[in-house]
């Protein structure tokens, strides 16, 4: 059987590689066409703005979203929901999924819903900016009503241990997230 190779660190040196290379090439290219508006990440202000910028450019809502979705995903895994067993256990699961949506369908779909926007909309409204965190909140929700009845969490100490599974399970994607959007930010910041 042939053994398939995790591309995530070729990736990942990659593209530290185009950023270690964009600092010489930044210098040079704002040498040679001066006009052109170029801006070197050498110079005073473009390490400035390196330095300064750094985290504030890095902690977006898909940083966020990377994170919470990894917790939810450990959670949902060793919850045993994945491949659940019928009975009453499963039924109780499902009341809460259905109470939960039902709950996020009221307060985004009825008419003047508080979760819409200004004017009546879904997009560019609450209900678009948080839906990502809404739908982990209810996958762990459930999960945890699944894991729990299920005695696959029987302490606190079990709840947190798979959420750090699940962070271990993001964190090559969180990895990429953060040099993909810092290589991202310094060509904005260089390009006119």
């Amino acid at each position: 059987m042939k053994q398939r190779r995790n591309i995530v660190p070729i990736v990942l040196c990659l593209l530290f590689a185009c950023e270690a290379v964009l600092f010489p090439l930044s210098w040079i290219a704002s040498t040679i066409w001066q006009e052109s508006g170029i801006m070197s990440l050498l110079s005073p202000d473009g390490i400035r703005w390196f330095v300064g910028n750094h985290a504030r450019l890095l902690s977006t809502p898909y940083l966020v979203w990377l994170l919470l979705a990894g917790i939810s995903a450990g959670i949902v895994k060793d919850s045993g929901i994945l491949h659940p067993k019928k009975g009453w256990t499963l039924q109780v699961t499902l009341f809460v999924l259905v109470v939960m949506l039902s709950a996020i369908g009221l307060l985004s779909f009825s008419p003047h819903a508080i979760l819409l926007s200004a004017t009546g909309n879904l997009l560019d409204s609450s209900f678009s900016a948080g839906i990502v965190p809404a739908l982990c909140f209810v996958a762990c929700c459930c999960a945890l009503t699944y894991g729990t009845l299920e005695s696959r969490y029987a302490t606190l100490n079990h709840i947190y241990t798979a959420a750090l599974r699940g962070i271990n399970m993001a964190a090559p994607y969180i990895l990429l997230y953060l040099f993909t959007a810092q290589l991202y930010f310094t060509l904005q910041y260089i390009l006119p």
